[in-house]
């Protein structure tokens, strides 16, 4: 009896075992559950991301004058970022020898004025002294032409010699009209070569007066300083960092030593992967983000575009690039040049 007992219970124990393990079987061999969803016609952007640092507009270019082989040194510089009206004094050079031109060239006009003074004077003096040794020339010839008249009543000797005294007198008088015009023409050149001289004097005296004003640069719009790099005494290497021009560097006749964006109209530079670059376009849409201005987004589109450059250096992989210039719609007092900033710019739309 125990063991038909036994046997019973291992027997319910088997087929209840039996009945799981089946269960648990077709349960997994059950084939699941297939997701589904509704496919609806849309618009795919083609986006290209660039990052960059927002600048001003078209900016005013301040050069350095080109003023003979000399290397103007700055005397006076403005800090960058300081804002400016038009009109105010960006840069100025020093001008110590232009003024020294220009006390030479105002001495040199002053002594020609003084001589040509004195040539006037001497010119006038000389024509009274002609115009009376011309008079008495002309009385001598007078007086022989008189005793000349008397000849009928005279011995032939005595004839003879008012004529020889006639002939004489017109000689002398022909010698002085021939003298006294060579003095003219001689007065008169002495008088144009100091004038001359003090019309050179005076156009030296206005370069030097032009080139001293030409080395103080002013601002021909409001806007902010944006500083050149010193590219002078400064070993030049890619991916060096220059520092900024200040007072008492020399720069090179022609070059550029500071800019004045246009606050008025933001723009963003910036740089493309090359993969991306490739595609961007004149005129495409963005959307810029500005650092530290969470969920605020700007219209901009693409001003210009430059090409490839290779940004590797020392101490990072060689990495080709592409830079575009994107101008921001609207006006926000919150944009400030130098703020980094995130454009995704459109590079094309696939509709339905």
């Amino acid at each position: 009896r125990v063991a038909v007992a036994l046997g019973g219970v291992l027997l319910v124990a088997a087929t209840a075992a039996a009945v799981v393990y089946g269960y648990r079987a077709w349960r997994g061999a059950a084939s699941p559950a297939i997701p589904t969803f509704r496919v609806e016609p849309g618009t795919v952007q083609v986006i290209a991301y660039a990052k960059g640092t927002l600048q001003g507009g078209q900016a005013d270019r301040l050069m350095a004058p080109s003023i003979g082989d000399d290397l103007p040194r700055i005397s006076f510089l403005l800090p960058a970022g300081s804002e400016v009206k038009p009109g105010d004094v960006v840069v100025r050079f020093n001008t110590g020898q232009e003024e020294f031109k220009l006390a030479q060239a105002q001495n040199a006009l002053a002594q020609a004025q003084a001589n040509i003074a004195a040539a006037e004077a001497q010119v006038k003096a000389q024509a009274l002294q002609d115009a009376y040794s011309l008079q008495h020339a002309r009385y001598a010839v007078q007086l022989a032409e008189i005793q000349v008249q008397r000849n009928p009543l005279l011995p032939a000797l005595d004839a003879h010699q008012n004529d020889l005294s006639l002939a004489a007198a017109q000689s002398e008088l022909k010698q002085w009209q021939h003298d006294i015009a060579q003095q003219q023409a001689s007065g008169k050149n002495l008088v144009a070569t100091q004038q001359q001289a003090a019309a050179k004097a005076r156009q030296q005296a206005a370069d030097a007066r032009q080139h001293i004003a030409s080395m103080t640069l002013r601002a021909s719009r409001a806007g902010y300083v944006a500083l050149e790099p010193n590219r002078r005494g400064n070993v030049l290497y890619q991916g060096a960092m220059l520092p900024p021009l200040e007072v008492g560097d020399q720069v090179s006749p022609g070059s550029l030593v500071a800019q004045i964006p246009d606050l008025g109209e933001i723009q963003m530079q910036a740089h493309l992967a090359e993969a991306g670059s490739a595609y961007v376009a004149v005129g495409q849409t963005a959307q810029v983000r500005i650092e530290g201005m969470a969920g605020h987004t700007f219209a901009a589109r693409v001003l210009r575009v430059t090409g490839l450059g290779d940004t590797s250096d020392f101490f990072s992989s060689s990495q080709r690039q592409a830079s575009c210039v994107l101008t921001l719609s609207g006006q926000d007092a919150a944009l400030r040049p130098g703020m980094d900033a995130q454009a995704n710019i459109v590079l094309s739309e696939m509709h339905n």
